[in-house]
C-alpha cells in the first residue's frame, strides 16, 4: 500500500503571513501590497491576496525592512530604578509617555542615582 502525504495548509491573507512571521505588521503589509512592494512567487502581490508560507515563494522589497531606530535621552532621577522595577517601584518606562515606553533603557544607573 502506498501512502501520499498531501500539504493541506490552509492558505492565509499575505499580510496576515507577514505579520505572523514578524517581517511586517499587518497595516505596514498592506502599503507595502498595495504599493507593488512585495512579489509572490515572481508576480507583484496583489491586496487580499491568500499564500501558502511553506509552498509559495515570498520577496519584499529590502528597503522596507531596514530597522528605524528611535533613540531619547533622559535624565533619571533618584529614586527612579533604570529597569526591573520591584513591589512599588518605579522604572524610567513609568515616567515616558505612553507611545515612547515601548523602549528599552540602555546603560544602567542604580536608584539612588541621577543622571
Amino acid at each position: 500500500m502506498m501512502v501520499h502525504y498531501m500539504h493541506m495548509m490552509a492558505k492565509e491573507r499575505l499580510q496576515k503571513v507577514l505579520s505572523a512571521q514578524n517581517i511586517l505588521s499587518r497595516r505596514k503589509a498592506e502599503e507595502a501590497i498595495s504599493e507593488g512592494r512585495i512579489m509572490v512567487n515572481g508576480k507583484v502581490a496583489v491586496l487580499g491576496q491568500k499564500v501558502d508560507p511553506e509552498i509559495d515563494h515570498i520577496v519584499v522589497d529590502p528597503e522596507i525592512l531596514k530597522t528605524k531606530y528611535t533613540t531619547i535621552a533622559f535624565h533619571k532621577p533618584r529614586g527612579i530604578v533604570t529597569n526591573c522595577p520591584q513591589g512599588d517601584e518605579r522604572s524610567i518606562s513609568d515616567l515616558l509617555p505612553q507611545h515612547l515606553r515601548h523602549l528599552s533603557s540602555i546603560g544602567r544607573l542604580d536608584k539612588d542615582s541621577e543622571g
